[in-house]
């Protein structure tokens, strides 16, 4: 019976990752509605009666429970300047909490491992599916940016720009990297983590966005890195410190991304990266962010309830932006978070983050490294979330948090084994 159980939860879990990855291109290839937007009520009535049902493992209710606060907050500021369209956007940011708690059902058993890897490998080939679709045939999956085209060459695979695809990218990397290489020993469960990871690295310096780039290039070092005897760390460093100089010499890198140029995938990224490192002053993508930023700070005031998402033209109303885009995506999640939910509900997104953080650095029985990087998928998900517009509608920007989280939680409890149990068992 138990069995039945975990997989039904199994199931509700893939299908709901399946909904949000396929909705958009199937809302646009078949003209059905969006399904995951139309099921958001129903993965959240999961989430929400699931805890009534089954016990919960202490430490794991105390890591979901800020979650549930932000969207309680979220529904008040909701109600408070009621629409349709926020309710359903309300809703959508709360299949997040439906994913927490399901991944953690699913995966609450011997097999675990296994199984987040083969979840992972499943998500991470229908994601680069979607972006080589486009790249390769040309076929246009997703309807969004007229200015974004598969003619254009931005090749944004199941998303509705590169933006939205690269920091999903950067986030299966993340995972991928700790559950197959951080996590493990076995050299060709290693191999196939290397290989995603540098697949999915194609598709983010073809997505053009400078700051998953960075991102990526310091998971790959970091990685590497934790993953090497003494010698190979003095390698790397030494390695670094070449490469850091050559970028650093503005002269060489230019003629290097005039060679690159001339490959006609690599055309529209080295044009995006010679803008921001030869001429930011130029950069359209750059001004608009720091307006916004500025004019939020500019601006502040204290929000006991925020204006719902993606409804923010009040906050600026002293301080009109130039582009209007900031009136609805901030490009910041943090700025977005506040303005459509409050500051109860901004407090406890950084409660969870903290928390998250102190109980994985203080859980003994993760080895450093794993520790270290659990830290960089922490780290890296407050720098992600200021590049697209919006994450609200991005849940997989969060399923690294999650699946570590899981992850250090079973551990603990001993569903999992410990990583430093099973290097005494090798030494024994």
């Amino acid at each position: 019976m138990n069995i039945n159980v975990i997989s039904i939860f199994k199931l509700l879990l893939l299908f709901a990752l399946g909904l949000v990855i396929l909705s958009p291109a199937l809302s646009t290839q078949i003209g059905v509605p969006r399904l995951d937007s139309a099921l958001c009520f129903l993965f959240f009535f999961l989430a929400v009666i699931t805890p009534f049902l089954r016990d919960m493992e202490t430490d794991f209710f105390k890591l979901q429970f800020p979650v549930y606060v932000l969207f309680f907050f979220g529904f008040l500021s909701v109600l408070n300047a009621f629409s349709t369209e926020k309710l359903v956007d309300l809703f959508f940011f709360g299949i997040v909490m439906f994913l927490f708690h399901y991944s953690f059902l699913t995966f609450n058993r011997g097999d675990g491992e296994a199984g987040i890897r083969h979840l992972l490998l499943g998500i991470s080939l229908i994601v680069l599916a979607g972006f080589f679709i486009e790249a390769l045939l040309g076929f246009q999956l997703v309807s969004g940016n007229e200015e974004l085209t598969v003619t254009d060459k931005a090749f944004k695979g199941f998303f509705f720009n590169t933006n939205d695809q690269s920091v999903i990218m950067i986030s299966l990397a993340v995972v991928v990297g700790f559950f197959y290489i951080i996590r493990e020993n076995n050299w060709k469960i290693k191999l196939i983590g290397y290989a995603l990871i540098f697949i999915m690295g194609l598709a983010i310096v073809i997505s053009a966005s400078r700051s998953v780039l960075l991102s990526y290039l310091i998971m790959l070092m970091l990685i590497l890195f934790l993953n090497a005897s003494t010698y190979f760390k003095a390698v790397y460093l030494f390695f670094a410190c070449v490469i850091a100089l050559f970028i650093f010499n503005l002269s060489w890198l230019q003629e290097v991304f005039i060679l690159l140029a001339k490959i006609d995938w690599l055309e529209r990224p080295i044009e995006r990266f010679s803008l921001v490192i030869f001429s930011m002053g130029d950069d359209k993508s750059v001004g608009y962010r720091t307006e916004i930023y500025t004019t939020f700070l500019d601006n502040f005031k204290i929000l006991w309830l925020g204006y719902g998402p993606r409804d923010y033209i009040q906050y600026f109303d002293q301080i009109k932006l130039s582009f209007p885009l900031g009136y609805t995506n901030p490009h910041s999640f943090f700025i977005e978070l506040y303005l459509a939910f409050g500051i109860f509900a901004f407090l406890a997104f950084i409660y969870f983050l903290l928390n998250s953080i102190i109980y994985v650095m203080n859980t003994q029985l993760l080895a450093w490294k794993e520790r270290i990087f659990i830290l960089f998928i922490f780290i890296n998900f407050c720098w992600i979330v200021w590049v697209p517009s919006s994450i609200l509608r991005l849940p997989l920007v969060w399923y690294p948090l999650f699946l570590v989280l899981v992850y250090t939680v079973l551990v603990k409890n001993g569903t999992f084994v410990s990583p430093k149990l099973v290097g005494r068992r090798r030494f024994s």
